[in-house]
């Protein structure tokens, strides 16, 4: 059972009033100089004084002295676990954001490349893209709105199936063999104790992995930020437009962007 609450009905509806305001203060790095401007308004309020000693006491005692300042270091220290305990999920979740993304980036590290990927890195030229874009527009007609990115993901994906479904097969095997090398490319491991040590054979290994980690987490970027950034449109109304751009593991070091 959880212990009752130090605060009255009055007291609490009072500092849940300052909440907005201790957040701000925290983002702007001013929450200790914010705290002792609380505190002082909440003894104003409720002077500390009065529940050892009555509204009414006479001049304390050293002893009581010391005893009212002890209450009051407890009533401030309950003032600020109860600031701390009532930050919104957001703020407080927000200190384990970066872990999360690297998690979230590293997560496909290990997948192997799809036929219609290395299809589309391989042979996805303008007019190819031209075509999508003519999906694309035809779709928006019928909905009447912009398409999201999902939605534009879904159609660009079956249309890109439908190209390489319909490849020839001088197409299908360049792409066969783009594959099984990507695929041998991730297979290859540290070299043991009672194997090849040579500097080269953990260059190649150190190499070939940071690609493609390097490669998953581009992938992931557009999903991962889309879904940090949705919840944070929805509070704000605004909308959030970012561009990211940088040399394409997959594209021999050329520069490629995304929206």
């Amino acid at each position: 059972m959880p212990p009752p609450s130090w605060t009255t009905r009055e007291q609490w509806a009072w500092l849940f009033e300052r909440k907005g305001a201790c957040a701000d203060a925290r983002r702007r790095g001013r929450l200790s100089p914010w705290l002792t401007t609380v505190y002082h308004d909440f003894f104003i309020r409720w002077p500390e004084c009065d529940i050892p000693f009555g509204p009414n006491a006479p001049k304390l005692t050293p002893e009581q002295e010391v005893e009212l300042a002890d209450a009051i270091e407890t009533r401030q220290n309950q003032i600020y676990v109860w600031f701390k305990n009532h930050r919104s999920r957001t703020a407080r979740d927000s200190r384990g954001v970066p872990a999360a993304i690297t998690q979230s980036l590293m997560k496909g590290k290990g997948r192997a490349p799809q036929a219609r990927e290395v299809f589309c890195r391989m042979f996805y030229d303008d007019e190819k893209k031209a075509v999508v874009e003519r999906d694309l527009t035809a779709e928006r007609k019928v909905v009447g709105r912009k398409l999201d990115r999902r939605e534009v993901l879904r159609i660009t994906r079956a249309r890109v199936d439908t190209m390489f479904s319909e490849a020839g097969d001088e197409v299908r095997a360049q792409v066969e063999a783009r594959v099984a090398e990507e695929k041998a490319l991730r297979a290859v491991s540290l070299p043991t104790e009672g194997g090849s040590q040579m500097p080269q054979d953990y260059q190649k290994f150190h190499t070939c992995h940071m690609l493609t980690m390097t490669t998953s987490a581009i992938d992931a970027a557009p999903t991962l930020i889309e879904q940090l950034l949705e919840p944070i449109a929805q509070q704000t109304g605004w909308c959030y437009t970012v561009v990211a751009a940088g040399p394409s593991p997959e594209n021999n070091g050329d520069i490629h962007s995304f929206a």
